[in-house]
């Protein structure tokens, strides 16, 4: 007799260059069940993956929603490309994660430790929702970012030309 899912949550622990999941299930008898993937790459060829990869698993969207920590702009392009697919997401503060693993006496720290953390916080609590903000905003960021880029290279070229 198959078990009755309550949630799942898909953790994904975000880097540059790759991302670590790690699927939750919360069943009827309030049992956690943790289902890891291999790292896929964090572009648009690993996003596709990780649709796949929760079809193959039946992994119904109603009942899920996807934890991922705020890791600089690496997480962006991924939040929106499953929020605009239809699922449900959740982007968590550093410090509120952090303060989380710490409640779990987790030590060690890896990417798949990381993605099942994850996984398990989505499972266990009810987290704020996320939702992009609009173009025009997204625009400004990127201009601002690009500006704060600028100015550390106008000291860094100062620093170098006042040395010389």
């Amino acid at each position: 007799m198959e078990l009755q899912v309550l949630k799942q949550a898909l953790g994904i622990d975000v880097a540059k260059d790759t991302l670590s999941l790690c699927l939750g299930t919360l069943n009827l008898d309030l049992e956690k069940e943790f289902t890891a993937s291999a790292d896929v790459t964090n572009d648009a060829k690993g996003y596709q993956k990780i649709e796949k990869w929760l079809n193959k698993l039946k992994v119904q969207k109603e009942k899920l929603v996807v934890v991922m920590e705020a890791t600089g702009v690496y997480y962006e392009a991924l939040a929106l490309y499953l929020h605009q697919r239809g699922y449900t997401i959740s982007v968590m503060q550093s410090g509120r994660v952090k303060r989380y693993a710490q409640s779990l006496s987790q030590r060690s720290k890896t990417d798949a430790l990381d993605s099942r953390m994850l996984a398990m916080l989505g499972c266990e609590r009810k987290l704020p929702l996320w939702s992009p903000p609009d173009k025009t905003l997204r625009h400004l960021k990127a201009l601002s970012r690009e500006r704060s880029f600028l100015l550390k290279e106008k000291n860094v070229e100062k620093n170098r030309l006042h040395a010389f």
